[in-house]
Parts: structure tokens; sequence; C-alpha cells
């Protein structure tokens, strides 16, 4: 029998080992959390969501097409690529990685809980 298909996409979830529930999403972009429509609708509300329930975000943009959608300010050089990091400790300040497509990717920091010191990630070595 046919399984029906399903519009989710894949994200990590890091969930802190007290039991106190998601310490962190990484939330890789689809094309359609960037295009006009519902899929961009509901990733955005969701975005929203994660500081309210107290959620680090990390964004990771490896498409060059589609609408970008950067919080804060300053807005980040336009280039092919980004990574975004928002973390709750620092709810003012948003990093934002840029880079082309010949760059490396950077090592990002991924935030945890407050008073532990964040877990490097070669995003390059991911792929």
């Amino acid at each position: 029998m046919p399984q029906p298909k399903t519009n989710k996409r894949p994200f990590i979830k890091i969930q802190a080992n007290d039991g106190s529930g998601i310490v962190t999403v990484l939330e890789p972009l689809s094309a359609s959390n960037k295009r006009f429509g519902p899929g961009r609708r509901l990733y955005l509300s969701k975005r929203n969501e994660y500081p309210a329930a107290r959620i680090n975000v990390v964004e990771i943009d490896l498409l060059r097409a589609g609408l970008r959608r950067h919080v804060g300010k300053p807005q980040p050089p336009r280039t092919d690529y980004y990574v975004q990091v928002r973390d709750i400790q620092q709810p003012n300040r948003i990093q934002v990685w840029a880079f082309g497509l010949r760059d490396r990717i950077l090592i990002v920091p991924i935030p945890l809980k407050p008073k532990i010191n964040p877990v490097l990630l070669d995003v390059q070595s991911c792929g």
C-alpha cells in the first residue's frame, strides 16, 4: 500500500540530559521555508515560538534561492549562504556567519544551557 507523502522537514533537537526539555534546535532551511506560501508561514510561526519557550535556534541556510529573513540589525552582508545563531542567554544579539560558494563554512558555536559552554559544530564536515 502506498505511504502518504509528508511535508516534514528534517531538523535536530538537542535535549537536556536532566529531562528539562529541548535546549537548542538546528534548522536547515528548505525551499518551502524560503518562498511565499503556507510552508514559510508555518516555519516563521514556529521560529517565533522558540525564544518564548527558551529554546536556542541555529538556522542553516545553504540554499541560494528564495527569500531571506534575517533577524536583527545590522543586516549581514549579501552572500550565498548563512548560518544564524540566536542564543536565549543573549536575546538581543544574533550571530550571523555569511559565506560564499568557494568559502569554507566556519565552525559555529551551538548554544546549550546557561553556564554550559557552547559545543562547536563543524558544519562543513556534516555534508
